[in-house]
């Protein structure tokens, strides 16, 4: 249920710092109460897709499972309002349980009104309606008077192993073998012929048989009525259980905040008092999935960007962190203004009005657009849109082209957005030219992906540090992936060729 309200969060993060807060408050407050936390955590699997079942309760769609999983959520409610009693809750936390509501009454209703058994297909309670009861005792007498049918006509036939049975095809019958076909008296009439056995029936177990149709049908009548009835009483509290339903799906998604926070040590963020801060310091960052799926191998990496480094150009080889370290930027960032705690150290944030990301590569064979095309049209889109709030990440614009063309479109991108646009920004690239650009403008930063040679093999550090890369290793990482030890040979004679001309 918590799932669809934290992918809402994630697609559009909060903008209020106010809200942003009160959301980190309430993932506090459950982290630091663990236990609590797992009650509640327990209180919430009870309740099931409740969104989905008011949903289908509102259009008159609900069957009987919907309001069976409604009693499910109404019995949840108080027990949830309960953990909390002797709690100092933050505020949004007493937001949230006020809005759960009070639905006793309509509780009340549903357990004397909805069956609770398994033993009969009922949907209605027999107690709950007097009527109701009352057909339903004419069907169980009958069923009685069936079985002393069965008797009665053992004694007038002398055969012990005559049974009256009952198939959803045929109805009642009356059951005897073959061996006693001699005994069968003559106002019997034959129903069905069947190896080693015939079926009979007879006049007076025709009439039961109607009576217990006739009653069973005005059974079904009566529950349908009833059951309608109660349909139209829960449609009024459709209203306060959608605010409920909403109120338990956020407490849903803030409790699953605080557990991966407590499970993964993840730190509280910080925003800055002064809105016209524009820092982003983070200490020991990490990429929320990548380090779950590598453990404690992940390294960690810092990042500053402030009003003296606005843009880092951040170079080295493949496979050396530089993608990793600008996506786990934009997720530390995006969480934070979920109400999340982050996977860093520390981390000081200001609010973004939006990120900006181009990473990766794709075409759109469908319209006709080539992978760079689609890169210049999703870079365009970057350089209209951001503002001086927005955080901008940028992985190896330009290789889709010439080196030449490729430099001069990532130069005249990244001059445009720091002058023009003010934007905070982190600019992965093997273009080595653009280190460069730190001499005219002071605001922008050279780091690299650190790696070191050993024993004539690439070793990635996966540390983001200050500085240039001495080069992009391209033909080490070729090694890697175990390309032709030929093919390497002749690739480093050619560029000693390029290097030299």
């Amino acid at each position: 249920m918590g799932s669809r309200t934290l992918k809402k969060w994630l697609v559009r993060p909060l903008l209020s710092k106010n809200m942003i807060n009160h959301r980190l408050q309430v993932v506090d407050f459950l982290k630091n109460n663990y236990r609590l936390l797992a009650e509640l955590r327990e209180l919430l699997k009870t309740v099931g897709d409740s969104e989905r079942v008011i949903g289908r309760i509102a259009l008159h769609r609900g069957k009987l499972s919907d309001y069976q999983n409604l009693q499910s959520l109404l019995v949840a409610i108080p027990l949830i309002k309960q953990l909390f009693l002797s709690t100092h809750a933050p505020a949004l936390l007493e937001n949230i349980l006020t809005a759960l509501g009070d639905f006793s009454l309509l509780k009340d209703l549903l357990d004397r009104a909805l069956y609770q058994g398994d033993e009969h297909d009922w949907i209605i309670n027999g107690a709950f309606n007097e009527q109701l009861d009352q057909l339903r005792l004419l069907v169980h007498n009958t069923q009685n008077s069936l079985m002393a049918l069965e008797q009665q006509e053992q004694r007038a036939t002398g055969i012990n192993s005559l049974k009256i049975r009952y198939t959803s095809v045929s109805g009642y019958y009356i059951e005897i073998t073959n061996t006693h076909a001699h005994l069968v008296p003559s106002h019997y009439k034959r129903h069905q012929t069947l190896v080693g056995r015939e079926r009979f029936t007879c006049q007076a177990l025709q009439e039961l048989q109607q009576e217990i149709i006739s009653a069973q049908s005005q059974i079904v009548e009566h529950e349908q009525a009833l059951f309608e009835q109660l349909k139209n009483t829960v449609v009024g509290y459709i209203p306060a259980l959608r605010k409920a339903t909403h109120a338990l799906c956020q407490l849903d998604a803030l409790g699953s905040f605080s557990r991966v926070a407590a499970h993964n040590n993840y730190t509280k963020p910080v925003f800055h008092e002064d809105d016209a801060v524009r820092d982003i310091i983070i200490k020991q960052g990490k990429h929320p999935v990548v380090a779950q799926s590598v453990g404690h191998a992940f390294v960690a990496n810092d990042l500053l960007l402030n009003d003296e480094q606005k843009c880092l150009i951040i170079t080295g080889p493949n496979m050396g962190g530089k993608s990793t370290f600008l996506r786990q930027t934009a997720l530390i960032q995006i969480m934070a203004q979920c109400g999340s705690f982050v996977p860093a150290h520390s981390a000081q944030l200001y609010i973004v009005d939006k990120i900006f990301t181009r990473i990766g590569a794709s075409d759109n064979v469908s319209q006709g657009k080539s992978t760079f095309l689609v890169e210049m049209e999703e870079t365009a889109h970057i350089c209209q849109y951001a503002t001086e709030k927005s955080l901008v990440i940028l992985d190896e614009v330009g290789r889709g082209t010439s080196t030449f063309d490729g430099i001069a479109i990532a130069q005249s991108v990244i001059e445009y957005l720091i002058v023009q646009s003010k934007v905070s920004c982190l600019f992965a690239t093997h273009y080595h030219e653009l280190t460069e650009l730190t001499h005219d403008m002071p605001t922008i930063k050279n780091y690299h992906a650190a790696s070191v040679q050993e024993e004539g093999n690439l070793v990635f550090l996966h540390k983001i540090v200050p500085g240039i890369a001495q080069a992009s290793f391209g033909l080490e990482v070729a090694k890697l992936a175990h390309m032709p030890d030929v093919v390497v040979k002749r690739a480093q004679e050619i560029l000693k060729k390029l290097l030299i001309s």
